[in-house]
């Protein structure tokens, strides 16, 4: 194997890892205290198997798969919060890895069923949470001044905004893939084309339609920023610069309020 189509491969693996879509706020806002309905059938196996690229998804609109995903995976995927959203928790949170395969016999949405995940995770793990809000850094995703750039979606493929690596004119680059995106979808995506997960970008463009793109950025280009400044301090071909020209999208340092998922009780679950 060539050596850039060992560098992809790795990037690629490395960026995906975590990338999930964003949905609603509603979903955020929900608290485990009112528990909505659950799955009618689900089984939760540890993974007992060699490490592997873990894999999570909704297909047909009433199944969820979750494969070698460590309660800590399982509590971002549901609440679709970043690492540094949570916090306290037992010593096993982020080393024992579970196998999770849950079925509605109604059609589901995507929303719908990460709150199911909610559920199973307060009822088979004994998940308890509250919540706190803490002023942090982050960077709000704006339209530039000469408007967006952006292709209105023809697509009826569930949402998705993907970081990853690509050969773009022979040149190994990160890229973010969108297919019937929407904004918060592509905000979410950003902190991994920035390797900086611990910065949120927060969609402020106020655009509510969804889109097809791929944004192409170099990898030899950071993502600092001057302060005060959306434009970076290199004025390379870097995350922020490819917003602006291929997207017609800007981001700018703020400070906001975001709030932390706070781990109060987890134990874990017996199989089945």
């Amino acid at each position: 194997m060539k050596i850039t189509q060992r560098i992809a491969l790795s990037l690629q693996v490395s960026l995906l890892a975590g990338v999930a879509v964003l949905f609603s706020s509603s979903l955020r806002s929900q608290s485990l205290s009112v528990a909505p309905i659950g799955f009618d059938v689900a089984s939760v196996k540890v993974n007992r198997s060699e490490p592997a690229t873990a894999h999570f998804s909704i297909t047909a609109g009433a199944r969820l798969t979750a494969k070698q995903h460590t309660l800590k995976d399982l509590i971002l995927e549901a609440f679709r919060i970043w690492s540094f959203q949570l916090s306290g928790g037992p010593k096993w949170l982020d080393s024992d890895s579970y196998d999770i395969e849950a079925k509605s016999e109604q059609p589901t949405s995507e929303d719908q069923a990460l709150l199911k995940l909610q559920a199973l995770l307060k009822e088979r793990f004994h998940l308890t949470i509250h919540r706190e809000t803490r002023e942090l850094p982050v960077y709000f995703l704006a339209v530039g001044k000469n408007g967006p750039k952006l292709r209105p979606s023809q697509s009826t493929e569930s949402p998705m905004a993907m970081a990853g690596a690509g050969t773009n004119n022979g040149k190994l680059m990160k890229k973010i893939t969108g297919r019937n995106a929407r904004m918060e979808n592509l905000a979410r995506a950003i902190p991994m084309m920035l390797g900086s997960e611990n910065r949120p970008v927060l969609d402020k463009t106020g655009l509510t339609g969804s889109y097809d793109f791929v944004l192409w950025s170099d990898f030899a280009r950071g993502g600092t920023v001057a302060q005060g400044n959306s434009m970076p301090e290199d004025g390379g071909q870097n995350v922020f610069v490819a917003l602006q020209q291929q997207l017609g999208l800007t981001l700018e340092s703020k400070k906001a309020p975001i709030e932390i998922i706070v781990i109060d009780r987890a134990e874990k679950p017996s199989e089945n």
